[in-house]
């Protein structure tokens, strides 16, 4: 099981906010590192070339935020928004700086205001998260 790393709207309440910045230069700096930001999308194929049979790959949504209607949906978001907020400085701290070359000061400004966009009632975001099982051998 793995989650892409792109956030994704499907409203429009994430237009022209910082958390829409944020959500799209995290995973442009992960590729310039050379890592898969996605690499859930993948699973299947790893799976498939490590000799399993009968694959199942499902993809869920996560949502950031008590925003669904689904009460399984709206628990899992709230955890989602809990630990996104409290981990947004170590997600983006290393890689904004050593990778896309901000200052300290910029990041902070940043997460600043991604840290208020998340506490926005309005935006309604999620991630994909990917589950893929098999067998392997008989």
């Amino acid at each position: 099981m793995d989650y892409d790393l792109t956030y994704h709207c499907d409203d429009g309440s994430m237009d022209n906010t910082t958390l829409a910045q944020w959500g799209a230069d995290l995973p442009r700096a992960g590729r310039l590192l050379g890592r898969d930001p996605c690499p859930g999308i993948n699973l299947e194929k790893w799976v498939r070339e490590a000799g399993f049979t009968q694959i199942v790959h499902k993809e869920y949504i996560m949502p950031l935020g008590p925003w669904p209607k689904d009460k399984h949906l709206k628990l899992l978001g709230a955890y989602n928004h809990m630990m996104v907020s409290q981990g947004v400085e170590a997600f983006t701290l290393r890689l904004f700086i050593k990778v896309l070359g901000w200052s300290h000061e910029e990041v902070q400004v940043l997460l600043a205001k991604v840290r208020r966009d998340l506490e926005r009632k309005g935006i309604h975001i999620y991630t994909k998260v990917h589950a893929v099982w098999g067998v392997k051998g008989e």
